[in-house]
C-alpha cells in the first residue's frame, strides 16, 4: 500500500496522490496539521530533503477529512434548524 520507512517528499507525494507543494502546506510549521517528528523529518542542512512517513500522513489525513466532514453535517442540521 505505503512505503515502509521514511521517503521523500517527491514519493511521499505521489503515494498520497496529492501535489507536492500542498504536502508541504500540511505541516505544522505552515499552519497546517502536521507534525514534525511524526509525520516527516527535516535533514540537518536547509538543503536536505525533508522525509515523511506517508502511513501516519495517510492516516492524518483520513482524521481530518472525517472531521470535517463530521462539521459540516453538524452545521447543516443546525441551519435547518435541528
Amino acid at each position: 500500500m505505503f512505503s515502509k520507512g521514511l521517503v521523500k517528499t517527491s514519493i511521499a507525494a505521489a503515494e498520497l496522490g496529492i501535489s507536492t507543494v500542498y504536502l508541504k502546506n500540511l505541516r505544522d510549521c505552515q499552519g497546517g496539521f502536521l507534525e514534525g517528528g511524526e509525520h516527516y523529518f527535516l535533514g540537518v542542512s536547509a538543503t536536505d530533503s525533508i522525509k515523511w512517513n506517508v502511513p501516519a500522513v495517510a492516516k492524518k489525513m483520513h482524521e481530518m477529512g472525517r472531521i470535517v466532514r463530521e462539521g459540516r453535517k453538524i452545521a447543516k442540521q443546525l441551519a435547518e434548524g435541528g
